[in-house]
């Protein structure tokens, strides 16, 4: 079994994660979708228990796949989570910043981005900008934080 230093959550290849966020998903059972998602691309529980204990990785073409199933949820999750608090549709943002919403998420392991979820803090002045349509503000809040330090300005 591999475990992914940063998040803790075990992967199967290609930074595909099944962890154990399972619960505190509001999209939950990502372990048993990926599960189901392998068993259609042609893996039966023999495959799959290999990949879980390290002994076999995916494909290419599986992780892309998986990634498509996981991107499209992130997707989801954070249109829900900024109509909800900001009251306004997600497809009214400016597409690029719609997409790098969901990407900023999708990389950063944190499921709600830069949004405030429980306890977690997330990013509030990029959030404020954001809600305000302060398009330079907000880009310069994420170019200025500590995961933008972290992975470089390009990828931040």
């Amino acid at each position: 079994m591999k475990t992914d230093t940063q998040s803790h959550t075990l992967v199967i290849g290609h930074g595909t994660d099944v962890g154990h966020r399972l619960e505190s998903w509001p999209y939950a059972s990502y372990g048993l979708d990926v599960a189901e998602k392998l068993k259609q691309e042609g893996m039966n529980n023999e495959a799959i228990r290999q990949l879980i204990h390290g002994e076999k990785n995916i494909t290419h073409d599986t992780a892309e796949v998986l990634f498509e199933m996981r991107y499209e949820r992130r997707e989801k999750m954070i249109q829900d989570e900024y109509e909800k608090i900001s009251q306004k549709k997600f497809s009214d943002l400016p597409e690029v910043v719609q997409k790098m919403l969901v990407d900023f998420s999708y990389n950063m392991r944190g499921e709600y981005g830069i949004f405030p979820h429980g306890e977690r803090v997330g990013f509030p002045n990029a959030c404020t900008a954001l809600l305000a349509n302060d398009w330079i503000t907000f880009a310069n809040e994420i170019a200025d934080s500590n995961y933008a330090r972290e992975v470089g300005a390009r990828r931040a």
